[in-house]
């Protein structure tokens, strides 16, 4: 087929050349040469030709899967570039959360130190005012008692040598304080009332022995 080929066209390069030069051949008859015979193909040429087609078709499917895989990486690349867009948004997104959390936290920090202070303040004061009138009750607790013995004292002096005189426990009494005012010992009034302790109660009712003489 291909020795067919090249035989044709050898005809029809020697018809082109014979259309454009005229009669020229014919003209000089002493230099005409006679158009050489195109030559079959051999089998080694056959041979060539399919190996180098053969090769060309491989070329050509190496390099359609090479386009295949260059459009999938592109594609891959596309995907990759939006993943990426998202997660930057996304970092973005947080970045702003983590900002909004962090000037609440401040806020609220701030809002705690202040109420802390002011909670401070008002112990301080609630204290003060609680010691001030622990101090206006002592005081009067103080005179009380004080009055209250000094009472019991002169009306032991103004009774009779060697009478017993009863005594009502207030609050803030003591045996020591009652047996100093009275100028008698806590051991007398203990064995007069016969006490096992040097503890009383409010309310309780005292026999209290004549003052030493």
């Amino acid at each position: 087929m291909r020795a067919k080929t090249v035989f044709i066209c050898s005809v029809v390069c020697v018809s082109a050349c014979l259309l454009g030069t005229g009669c020229a051949l014919f003209e000089q008859p002493y230099d005409y040469q006679p158009a050489i015979a195109p030559q079959r193909a051999t089998p080694a040429a056959h041979r060539q030709l399919a190996a180098a087609q053969q090769e060309n078709a491989l070329h050509a499917k190496e390099i359609a899967s090479l386009r295949m895989d260059i459009r999938s990486l592109q594609e891959s690349q596309r995907q990759a570039l939006g993943q990426l867009g998202a997660l930057q948004e996304e970092s973005r997104n947080r970045m702003t959360q983590l900002q909004e959390l962090r000037a609440l936290v401040a806020a609220l920090e701030e809002r705690m130190q202040s109420a802390d202070t002011t909670w401070r303040e008002r112990m301080n004061r609630f204290k003060g005012d609680i010691e001030t009138q622990r101090r206006k009750e002592l005081e009067k607790m103080n005179k009380t008692t004080g009055k209250a013995i000094a009472d019991a004292v002169n009306k032991v002096q103004a009774g009779q040598p060697g009478e017993e005189e009863d005594f009502v426990v207030q609050k803030g009494h003591t045996l020591s304080a009652i047996a100093a005012a009275y100028d008698t010992t806590v051991k007398r009034i203990m064995e007069v009332n016969g006490l096992k302790s040097d503890v009383i109660r409010v309310g309780q009712k005292l026999k209290i022995p004549a003052p030493n003489r």
